[in-house]
Formats: C-alpha cells, sequence, structure tokens
C-alpha cells in the first residue's frame, strides 16, 4: 500500500516538474503582458477661419474619406469680399491699361518734342529761327520727360496695387476654401460636437477623425526586454472581442521607461529609494487586412503575445 502511495506522489511529482518545464520554456519564448491598448493617431477636425455653421453632413461614428465634406461655415460674407476685391482688382487693371497707353503717348511726344527741339536749336544758329520758339521747343520736350516720369512712377503703384489686389483675392478664395471643412484622412468620426447654427472660432475642435490603421503600445517589463526584438512575431487578443485573434509584429521599442515621459517622474537620489522594475512601451504594428470590418477602438485593452520568429 505504501509502494502505491509513494508511486503515485512520484507519478504527481513528475507530472508536476513536467508541466512546470513546459509553462517555463513557454514563458522564455513567448512573452505577454496584459498593461498593452489599441493606440493611433487622433486628427482633430477644425475650422481655420471664423464662422456660423450653415450645413452639417456627417453624424456621430460614421465612416468617412479623405475629402469627404463634413461641414459648412456660412460664406455669404466671403462671398460679398470676393465681389469686392475682384471689382477693384478690374478697376485697378483698368488704370494700369490706360497709364500704359498714357506712359506710350509720352515716349511718342517726347520723340517728337526732341527732334523738333534739334530742328529748331540748328536752325536758330542760322538765324532762321527765333529764341522764342526754340525757348518754347525745349519747354515742349521737358514736359514731355517730366509727363513721362510721371506716368512711370504711376505705372509702379499701380502694379503695386494690382498685386496687392491679387493677393487679397487670393486669400479670399482661400478663405472660400476654407469654409468647407473635409476630412482630413479615411476613418471614423469621433467625438462629433458640431451642429448646424452654431459659431465657431480659429482653431476650436468640434471632433475627430480616427484612421483604421491602429497599432498595439504594450508596456512590457524591463526584464522582458531582451527576449523582444523589432520584427517579432506577435498575436494579440482584444478584451472586447473574445474568441477572435490578431496578427501583428513588433515595430519599434521606446527610447525611455514609461516613468521618464510622465509629468512627475521618479527621483531616485533620495535616502528612501526602492527598486521598482520599469516598463518600457514597445509598439506592435497590425499586419495589413487585420481587421477588415474595423472592429477595433483607440484604447481597447489587449493582450500581446510576442512568439518566436519560428512560430511567426
Amino acid at each position: 500500500m505504501n509502494l502505491k502511495v509513494i508511486g503515485g506522489t512520484a507519478a504527481v511529482s513528475i507530472v508536476l516538474v513536467a508541466a512546470s518545464l513546459a509553462f517555463y520554456r513557454y514563458s522564455e519564448t513567448h512573452i505577454s503582458t496584459d498593461d498593452a491598448q489599441i493606440s493611433g493617431h487622433l486628427h482633430p477636425v477644425t475650422t481655420r477661419i471664423p464662422g456660423s455653421v450653415m450645413q452639417v453632413f456627417i453624424h456621430d461614428n460614421q465612416i468617412v474619406h479623405a475629402g469627404d465634406l463634413l461641414f459648412e461655415l456660412d460664406d455669404r460674407v466671403l462671398q460679398r469680399t470676393l465681389a469686392q476685391d475682384e471689382a477693384a482688382l478690374a478697376r485697378d487693371e483698368a488704370q494700369l491699361d490706360v497709364n500704359r497707353a498714357n506712359i506710350e503717348k509720352d515716349q511718342t511726344t517726347i520723340r517728337l518734342t526732341h527732334r523738333e527741339s534739334d530742328r529748331t536749336a540748328r536752325l536758330s544758329k542760322k538765324a532762321f529761327a527765333t529764341a522764342s520758339r526754340l525757348d518754347r521747343d525745349q519747354a515742349a520736350y521737358q514736359v514731355a520727360q517730366a509727363s513721362l516720369k510721371a506716368d512711370t512712377s504711376l505705372s509702379q503703384v499701380l502694379k503695386a496695387t494690382v498685386r496687392k489686389d491679387k493677393a487679397k483675392i487670393a486669400i479670399d478664395l482661400l478663405n472660400l476654401r476654407f469654409s468647407k471643412v473635409r476630412a482630413p484622412v479615411d476613418g471614423l468620426v469621433t467625438g462629433k460636437t458640431v451642429e448646424k447654427g452654431q459659431y465657431l472660432s480659429p482653431g476650436q475642435v468640434v471632433g475627430y477623425v480616427v484612421p483604421f490603421r491602429m497599432w498595439v503600445v504594450a508596456n512590457y517589463k524591463e526584464t522582458e526586454l531582451q527576449g523582444i526584438h523589432p520584427g517579432d512575431p506577435v498575436r494579440i487578443t482584444v478584451d472586447a472581442i473574445p474568441g477572435r485573434t490578431f496578427r501583428g509584429h513588433v515595430d519599434s521599442i521606446q527610447q525611455s521607461t514609461g516613468a521618464v515621459l510622465s509629468l512627475l517622474p521618479p527621483e531616485n537620489a533620495t535616502g528612501n529609494y526602492t527598486k521598482v522594475v520599469q516598463r518600457v512601451p514597445v509598439k506592435i504594428l497590425l499586419n495589413p487586412g487585420s481587421d477588415p470590418d474595423h472592429r477595433l477602438r483607440l484604447g481597447m485593452s489587449v493582450i500581446p503575445v510576442v512568439l518566436p520568429k519560428r512560430l511567426g
């Protein structure tokens, strides 16, 4: 009887030791943590100009594509400003055209008065022209030169004014484009707060677009990093989606622990020091096509398991 008990105890011990060894080997090659969550980009939906919301074309949690119209502001004042600036440009360009014609006229007058003045000067030397006529012809030449100088100066002013008018119109067109707020990327609308009739200020955030391309941030213990390398395959389970496994791979390991980047990083140069195992964020990219129905959401808790490359 004692031998049977001893034999049974020995068998149980062998099984426990084998199970312990198997678990140890598994834990050495399959590094997991429950301190992990889904992360990704948050693209704010905002306006660059002030105005009242005229129309809203989106609702909560709607799928949008880059360039889709989300909402538009009242652009009636912008349209009037554009019309006024275009009218000012047309007026200034017309004045510039008149000035160009005046400059051509001045140049023609200069050539004529210059020849007439030279001819009168030659005749005056031979006593065939009076001094008063010579003075009159020279004065006409000087007046033509002064007129050309004045019209040339006016031309520079008008050209600057036309450039200014065109710059105003460019800004008007830009503001009109900004009055229609579009989706920056493909993704899901979240945190929508914009409503029809609401007055918005420049930079005011009224929602976000979350791209479908997400990743996992897993905070592994510093003692586990020796078994984690970029490119290692990862098996991911999500608490909110039981029974489904996602695949990914290690992208990179953060250059610092999470504590260093916290609001109040620890100060270890004190008399009461207690060593605490730190955690280092590891970025894990999901493999393309692993979430075709877009069920993952930012902040979801996950359990990533870094696998040996031979099992990837």
